[in-house]
């Protein structure tokens, strides 16, 4: 939780290591951590949103759920990971984002939604 001046937040925070071509065995692309199989929930952005949704959010202003990708895929991989993560039942009302970093290793995925 993150408490500031005006607002208070659930923040979730996801490391999504994306493994290069290098690695043989159990092989993680994105698609693998925005699944919504259930192995892909589990340790994906999709069960962190049916996490927070469940929370109580009694005093609560904000939801976030903050992914750390390295090795990240194309952006055009990304985008359309983000459009399929848009159409799941969990991210309903959510705001998705992906944001890139000076670094081609390095990208983020942030899902927001304002509690009612």
């Amino acid at each position: 939780m993150i408490v500031g001046k005006d607002f208070k937040a659930y923040l979730e925070i996801k490391h999504l290591a994306i493994d290069s071509e290098v690695k043989e065995k159990n092989k993680r692309a994105i698609n693998f951590y925005t699944s919504n199989s259930t192995a892909g929930k589990k340790v994906g952005i999709i069960g962190d949103l049916e996490k927070l949704n469940k929370s109580k959010n009694n005093d609560i202003t904000e939801f976030i759920s903050f992914s750390i990708v390295t090795n990240p895929p194309e952006q055009k991989v990304l985008n359309e990971r983000i459009k399929f993560l848009r159409k799941q039942d969990a991210s309903r009302n959510w705001n998705i984002e992906s944001h890139t970093s000076d670094s081609d290793k390095l990208s983020f995925i942030v899902c927001r939604k304002t509690a009612i």
